[in-house]
């Protein structure tokens, strides 16, 4: 599948929904904040929550680092042809 055109439309809004399914369903982040909440008080719950909160957003970083990895691939790969006919001796 190309990264150009409709393709990357089709590739960020199927991230971007996955994303908000995932952020929409409770989990185990949910219950243990509140958990965490309930035994300890809010300043621990709070604590757990911003933890979690910067892992999703490194997670998230990542994965736009691969993607955009993987487009400078594609671009160098229509290149690829070009590097192989140069003749070095």
């Amino acid at each position: 599948m190309s990264l150009y055109g409709a393709g990357i439309m089709t590739l960020v809004s199927g991230f971007a929904f996955a994303i908000f399914v995932l952020a929409v369903i409770l989990g185990l982040g949910v219950f243990a904040t509140v958990a965490r909440g309930l035994a300890s008080g809010f300043s621990h719950s709070f604590v757990l929550a911003f933890g979690i909160v910067a892992g999703d957003l490194i997670f998230l970083l990542l994965v736009l680092a691969i993607f955009g990895l993987s487009a400078i691939v594609e671009v160098m790969l229509g290149f690829l042809p070009t590097f192989l006919d140069l003749k070095l001796f």
